[in-house]
């Protein structure tokens, strides 16, 4: 009995507490922008304006997430993204950058980087991604089918839309994360599982989005996994380099 008391009183308390974000910008205004956006979201804000002061605050109160830029004088991002996969127990990432996501920077992003969002960028898909974020964290990892587990996957958040026969959008969400043979996606609707799709899919390679058909191979609620199907060579290339 006490210890269900326990583990009940644990799940009430991360319901309940106010989750903390640090935000790490060497731009004054981005702060301020950023520190104001998550306040009236009902977070608790800390900020650092480089990577030496965002690793001290780290290590003396744990964030529960934290926004990073990644060009910064001193310890730029990369190497405190590189001193945080070290720790035991390092805070997710949602990487907030100017430089739109390449193959060559989204390649050397590791695991504890949950999404790389592009400046500028609307606040609300910012907010959408960094509850998301914290609710995989939380919730733990969704089985996914072996395929999808060995293969490469990319650590980003970006659009997706579900057509219709015509090619019309009729739902739009996020992808969670990407491989060269299927997605994780939030449409914020569920799909029966088997079914077939279309997708719309905006690549932060700049190009217009890739159009897929795929079928939903699992579901968790609103949580899909999809398998690609019918790749055209530019996608299959496409993906490709992403991935590299």
């Amino acid at each position: 009995m006490a210890r269900h008391a326990t583990r009940r009183g644990m799940e009430m308390d991360t319901l309940t507490r106010r989750r903390r974000i640090l935000v790490v910008d060497d731009e004054a205004d981005m702060r301020a922008l950023l520190l104001a956006t998550f306040e009236d979201a009902g977070y608790d804000v800390d900020l650092a304006e480089d990577g030496v002061s965002a690793l001290a605050r780290i290590l003396a109160h744990r964030p529960d997430l934290v926004t990073l830029d990644l060009s910064m004088p001193g310890m730029d991002g990369w190497e405190l993204v590189a001193k945080l996969g070290t720790l035991p127990a390092a805070p997710p990432i949602v990487v907030i950058s100017g430089v739109h996501g390449s193959p060559q920077i989204l390649g050397r992003l590791p695991r504890i980087v949950y999404a790389y969002l592009s400046k500028p960028f609307p606040v609300d898909f910012l907010l959408q991604t960094c509850a998301r974020v914290l609710n995989a964290v939380e919730r733990g990892p969704v089985s996914v089918a072996i395929e999808r587990r060995k293969s490469v996957r990319l650590p980003v958040t970006v659009d997706v839309a579900l057509l219709s026969s015509d090619g019309t959008p009729l739902v739009r969400g996020h992808i969670l994360d990407l491989s060269a043979k299927g997605a994780q996606i939030d449409l914020g609707t569920p799909l029966a599982q088997d079914s077939r799709v279309t997708l719309a899919i905006s690549l932060p390679d700049g190009i217009e989005p890739l159009t897929v058909a795929a079928r939903v191979r699992w579901r968790d609620g609103v949580i899909l996994g999809v398998r690609f199907e019918e790749l055209s060579a530019p996608a299959v290339a496409r993906l490709t380099a992403l991935l590299a």
